[in-house]
């Protein structure tokens, strides 16, 4: 295996998994108590910079209340979407690593450790749930939310399944491999603007459990690549690229529900995500920034040297 170094440097660093393990060992409850509590500028729960809409000029003078509701909304999805894919993608590879499914050669290190992110992930979306079902009551939304959460999935699912059987475990590999390569940055630029104790906490400990997930499948993607045909190669390569594209982008389909709400016609909202975020800040660099850890690997698995990868990568700016 050409990845022996970095297969042993994850073996040394899983030794403090279960020690440090966070949201399946402490006694947090996440209960974030809002009902009870009267929110002012020193006590911030919403995501921020998730909510770059919020830049627009059109919403400079809308009231306070009505900028938190967008980010509280901003922050619904983000736990509504935590809940399923934890669920339905994370653990559906993990369960197919750990039980040998694949039909690729993967130590039993790293078979075993598989349940341990199946354990992890079905904490995370446990307490994900929780957290959503108390921003619903809060709010008080009574809306199914299920047309402005699940255009992420199907755009997910249109890659996933969209190649024949024979790749589709490549392309959930590469899916699973992707969000989580990316999820420790992705959760660390949002504590930041976060000071409510519940939530920080909750993404403070969800980022540790997912820096162990995050070097997991990292190295799992050397022990993949070194077992892949040219053939292959270009395939879960070119699905990589396909779903960073669609994990770095913003998740703008929630602002047609929260700006519906304050009377925003649907075809204004729609200019107003056009113009926020169709730039190259927003579609290739925060990307890159994010993907950073993936598109090394890329590189030093010499991916790129491949032409047909090299230009799927290049038209999309990430290289």
């Amino acid at each position: 295996m050409k990845n022996n170094h970095s297969y042993n440097k994850y073996l040394a660093g899983r030794k403090d998994w279960d020690t440090t393990a966070r949201v399946r060992n402490c006694n947090e409850t996440y209960d974030l108590n809002l009902l009870n509590r009267t929110f002012d500028g020193n006590t911030t729960w919403h995501l921020p910079s998730y909510s770059g809409i919020l830049n627009h000029s059109e919403l400079h003078n809308i009231r306070n209340l009505d900028k938190k509701f967008i980010m509280g909304t901003q922050l619904l999805e983000f736990v509504i979407k935590t809940t399923k894919f934890e669920i339905e993608y994370v653990n559906k590879i993990a369960s197919k690593i750990a039980l040998g499914e694949l039909n690729l050669s993967i130590p039993q290190d790293m078979k075993l450790d598989a349940l341990k992110i199946y354990t992890d992930e079905g904490y995370h979306a446990y307490f994900s749930q929780k957290i959503a079902n108390q921003i619903i009551d809060y709010y008080g939304i009574e809306d199914d939310l299920t047309s402005y959460t699940n255009k992420y999935f199907s755009y997910l699912d249109g890659i996933l399944y969209g190649e024949n059987a024979s790749t589709n475990n490549l392309a959930m590999l590469a899916c699973v491999i992707v969000s989580e390569s990316m999820i420790v940055n992705d959760i660390a630029s949002e504590m930041k603007e976060i000071v409510y104790e519940p939530i920080k906490l909750m993404f403070k400990n969800h980022m540790i459990d997912e820096a162990f997930h995050g070097k997991y499948f990292l190295t799992l993607f050397g022990v993949i690549w070194d077992q892949l045909d040219d053939s292959h190669r270009i395939i879960f390569a070119n699905c990589i690229c396909e779903f960073i594209t669609i994990f770095g982008k913003p998740r703008t389909d929630i602002y047609y529900y929260s700006l519906g709400k304050l009377g925003f016609e649907e075809k204004n909202i729609r200019k107003m995500i056009d113009e926020i975020y169709n730039t190259n800040e927003w579609k290739i660099d925060r990307v890159k920034s994010k993907m950073g850890q993936i598109l090394s690997a890329l590189e030093l698995n010499q991916a790129f040297n491949y032409s047909a990868i090299n230009e799927k990568f290049s038209s999309r700016n990430y290289i």
